[in-house]
């Protein structure tokens, strides 16, 4: 079987793909990982496990010829989308007869459904499955394409347990200081507007409050200049100085130790405007660190509020500010209750084991 995404770079997509390869080559299934662009940052775990990364090189016009070449030369049982461009080839690639089950995702959720969602929902009636891996994916869907939902089914994200775990040593319950991480990309989406309005009411409303922020995630910079995609970075950058707080809100580049700089936080925080099902609120958890979310998407479904972190509007920078703070003065032993708490419902929740089993059923109904 084929799993197709763009690449294996440092985006939660492509960290799902990577373990559902891994998982399904544990179980006994032939895999091997398709990419079409140079990012190479999971390529190391998932070759490690024995599944090859195979990148089709070539030019964005010629690609949808590559990629069915590809495919057919490989000739799978089953092939695996993650994210729209791959949807799309893979989808064109069955075409004008399609010897392959083919299953498709909506990985986001958007608050509305613009006209290339439904022409991308067009195409998904050449696939045989639409994964949603939120409930509100398939709303979203839904939405857009009333003739779809029959064939969407939901799979939550998972998380390697055995990865993702909280640090054995660590207790900065009693610090004086809260380290809040933001591991997310530099995009509207992800409202970094409002992330740092959070932090100016902090500053506002409680000066002495040792409370830091430190966000990571690609700044696209080439060779130190702002590259094509690097203007919502520059602009955040630009805003944080202007407002004078450079010494609480930190940029920083994307770091692969995502494991450490979660154990290295007291607190994530993902402000983000919409989200299906967010790998960074299910990776946090499990490693036992409080969640401060917007309530959206299926965040509600793991971040309870006041137990393993706390849910905030994200339309209302001072609700997250005030979340943020409400955890900064929590005793520590409350704060070490919520850290238990976190890991229990990660374990409940985000299984590997449920994650693969539920995509080898869709395999085993597809497969010839």
């Amino acid at each position: 079987m084929t799993c197709f995404i763009d690449s294996l770079g440092p985006g939660g997509a492509q960290r799902q793909m990577s373990l559902l390869a891994v998982l399904l080559k544990r179980r006994g299934y032939d895999v091997e990982v398709l990419t079409y662009r140079p990012v190479r940052f999971f390529d190391a775990d998932v070759e490690a496990a024995g599944v090859p990364v195979r990148r089709v090189s070539t030019g964005k016009l010629r690609r949808p010829f590559a990629v069915r070449r590809a495919i057919r030369r490989r000739d799978p049982d089953v092939v695996i989308a993650f994210l729209d461009g791959p949807n799309v080839y893979a989808e064109l690639a069955g075409l004008p007869s399609r010897r392959f089950g083919l299953i498709v995702s909506e990985r986001n959720a958007p608050p509305s459904v613009s006209l290339r969602d439904r022409c991308r929902f067009t195409l998904h009636r050449l696939a045989d499955i639409v994964v949603a891996n939120s409930k509100q994916g398939r709303r979203f869907v839904a939405r857009g394409a009333w003739w779809l939902p029959g064939r969407v089914e939901v799979i939550l994200n998972s998380v390697d347990l055995n990865r993702f775990h909280p640090a054995e040593t660590s207790d900065d319950a009693s610090a004086a200081e809260t380290r809040v991480l933001v591991l997310a990309r530099y995009a509207l989406q992800k409202n970094p507007s409002g992330m740092l309005a959070a932090m100016e009411w902090i500053r506002e409303h409680a000066p002495d409050a040792r409370i830091v922020v430190d966000w990571y995630g690609r700044t696209h910079l080439i060779d130190g200049r702002p590259g094509s995609l690097s203007g919502v970075y520059v602009d955040l950058q630009r805003d944080v100085s202007d407002r004078g707080l450079a010494d609480a809100f930190r940029l920083h580049d994307a770091d692969p130790d995502v494991v450490g700089l979660y154990t290295g936080a007291s607190l994530v925080c993902l402000p983000s405007l919409y989200e299906g099902c967010s790998n960074v609120v299910c990776e946090a958890l499990a490693c036992g660190v409080p969640v401060v979310a917007s309530d959206v998407g299926d965040n509600r479904t793991f971040v309870v509020d006041g137990e393993t972190g706390f849910l905030c509007d994200p339309a209302a920078p001072r609700t997250i500010g005030e979340a943020i703070l409400r955890f900064h003065r929590m005793p520590a032993e409350d704060k070490r209750e919520m850290r238990r708490r976190a890991r229990a419902g990660a374990e409940k929740l985000l299984s590997p084991e449920r994650f693969a089993s539920s995509y080898a059923a869709l395999i085993e109904q597809l497969a010839p």
